[in-house]
Parts: C-alpha cells; sequence; structure tokens
C-alpha cells in the first residue's frame, strides 16, 4: 500500500504518523515478505482491519462505521463490493461518515456507478489498484485517473490472439512476470484479465509507464447459443440503478440458463415488473430462448478469499480449460 500511497502524492512521515482503515482479510505475513516501511507501519499500529462482507447485516453495516467514524482513517483500502456497500448502506439511512484524504479500491472491477456511490458518500476521491495473490501490486491509478505499472514488482505485455503485442489502444490478454518471487518464478504467466495498451503518456509526472483500462476478467464472457461473447460488464450495468437490490451476481450456468442470485436491500420492496425488465434486458443479447431463474440469497456467492464475482460464466470456464 505504501506505493500507491507514493503516488498519489503522501510522504513517509504521513504514511507512518497517520492512521489508516483496511477493509481486508488480514492474514499473516512474515516480516521479510514487507518493505521496510510497510513494517514499520505495523509496528506502529497505525492500521485497523474490517471483514470483507461475505456475510452482512444491518448490525455489521452499522458496527464497521461506528468504527470508521471513531479511528477517522486518513487512507481507507477495501475490497470494491464491500466498499460499495458501506456506502450505499450510509446513504440510504442519511449515516455520515468520516472523510478521508482518498480511499483506494482492489480486487475486483470498480464499475463506474460503484466508483461514483463511493466517492459521493465519503466525499473524497477513489482510487483503484491492480493486482493478485499471485504476482502482488501490478498498477494503482495516479491523481489524474491513469493506471502506472509498478515495473519495480511486475513486467506486463497485453498480447492479441495470436501471441504477439497488442497495438496501443486494442485490448488483449495480460501477462505478468514478478521480478521478486524467490521460490518458483512465473514467466509470462496468463493472469485471465484483459487490458488495453495506453496510446498516450501521463500528464502526472510520474516516471511509471501506463498501463490502459483493465476490462475485465477473461471469464466475464458469457457465450450465447449462437458461438457469440457478451462482455460480463453488461450485465452489471443492468442493475446500477436498481436501489432494491444489495448484492447480485449474474452466473451463466449454460448457454441457455442463466441465474440470478440477489440480495434485497433491507426495507426496500421488489418494484413491479423490475425482474421483468431485467430479463428482458438479459434476453436481448443472449437470445429469446435464454432461462433466467432469480435466488435470492443472504449472501452472494464469493470466491475462498471473499471476492465478488458480479459476472461469472460457467460455460466460458469450461471452455477455457478444454483450450488449455
Amino acid at each position: 500500500m505504501y506505493y500507491l500511497s507514493i503516488l498519489l502524492g503522501m510522504p513517509i512521515s504521513y504514511y507512518l504518523s497517520h492512521h489508516r482503515l483496511s477493509l481486508w482479510h488480514r492474514r499473516g505475513r512474515s516480516r521479510s515478505s514487507l518493505s521496510p516501511v510497510d513494517w514499520a507501519a505495523g509496528l506502529l499500529k497505525q492500521c485497523t482491519y474490517l471483514e470483507p462482507y461475505t456475510v452482512t447485516s444491518d448490525e455489521t453495516l452499522l458496527r464497521d462505521i461506528g468504527t470508521l467514524n471513531r479511528t477517522r482513517p486518513v487512507v481507507i483500502w477495501g475490497y470494491a463490493s464491500s466498499l460499495h456497500q458501506l456506502a450505499r448502506f450510509a446513504g440510504q439511512r442519511s449515516i455520515p461518515l468520516h472523510r478521508p484524504r482518498f480511499i483506494i479500491s482492489s480486487v475486483e472491477m470498480l464499475y463506474p456507478a460503484m466508483r461514483e456511490a463511493i466517492a459521493q458518500a465519503f466525499g473524497c476521491p477513489v482510487y483503484d489498484n491492480y493486482g493478485a495473490t499471485e504476482v502482488g501490486r501490478v498498477a494503482a491509478e495516479c491523481t489524474r485517473g491513469r493506471l502506472h505499472v509498478f515495473t519495480f514488482n511486475n513486467h506486463i505485455e497485453v498480447l492479441d490472439p495470436a501471441g504477439r503485442p497488442a497495438a496501443p489502444g486494442e485490448e488483449g490478454r495480460l501477462v505478468i512476470t514478478p521480478v521478486h518471487n524467490r521460490a518458483m518464478p512465473l514467466l509470462r504467466y496468463d493472469i485471465g484479465d484483459l487490458a488495453r495498451v495506453s496510446k498516450d503518456d501521463c500528464p502526472c509526472g510520474s516516471p511509471l509507464p501506463v498501463l490502459g483500462k483493465i476490462t475485465g476478467r477473461v471469464i466475464e464472457r458469457f457465450v450465447t447459443a449462437d458461438g457469440r461473447t457478451v462482455y460480463g460488464g453488461y450485465f452489471i450495468a443492468m442493475f446500477y440503478e436498481h436501489e432494491w437490490i444489495s448484492e447480485v451476481q449474474v452466473l451463466q450456468q449454460d448457454v441457455d440458463l442463466i441465474t440470478i442470485y440477489y440480495r434485497k436491500m433491507p426495507g426496500c420492496v421488489i418494484p413491479s415488473q423490475a425482474m421483468a425488465q431485467i430479463d428482458d434486458a438479459v434476453r436481448e443479447v443472449m437470445g429469446a430462448s435464454c432461462r433466467i431463474e432469480w435466488l435470492e440469497v443472504d449472501a452472494v456467492p464469493r470466491t475462498p478469499i471473499g471476492k465478488h464475482l458480479h459476472a461469472r460464466s460457467l460455460v466460458w470456464e469450461e471452455r477455457q480449460r478444454r483450450d488449455m
């Protein structure tokens, strides 16, 4: 996190002397795996950890808001979906939130509507951070909103379908070579994400190269019965204006079957025809024969580390396994 703070204009002394809050799974890390600055920050106990919302309730959210307002962190770092859920909960109940200097979102796709809701609730800028467990920090946004690559951690390439370097502005598969792995080198690791090569330099003045927009994980492609593919972000956008939904995951079970797991916002009534309108939007791209089932759950499915995949296609995943 220290490197992101430097990119956003926070000097070492400020980083060490001010409190931070992480909406993040806390795991044990050996001292040798930490940078000296992060080790010192841990020693000074300048960070409060809150668990991401694998299972949530009004009591959990109210408790975490109380902790946040009491500790008054200068920076908040967290899962995109958990930050978004906390922001929406506070906004709908008119609960004031402490205003940090900035918020760093990570782990999941930060969609525009999510960024806007978080920024409005907390009254501060929201910056996206990109990384993975296998390779660590890869890139993060600067104050100009450009995604800078941490070349001191990883060497990255964007490849076209033929495995050649993608042209500027062209979308391709992101492959990463970490430069600090001591146990097992990873060479041109295909992380399963799509990105674009930037066409322009960044006016912020950072010497770190700029990566174009991360456009989503490869598994966020839905396969239609006639063989077309649909970007998973299309399905997420359908729910932006539906305040009655707290959490959602759109899962493609088969080419003609989509399951929508959803958690209703407490106290909200499902508007008449709301589900039918979403069904129509799904069939518009997936085909008229696509079956859609809605399942209300206490918490939408998460990955083992608590990541919320908003859109997932089992059909695409199986295709990827066959092609390996």
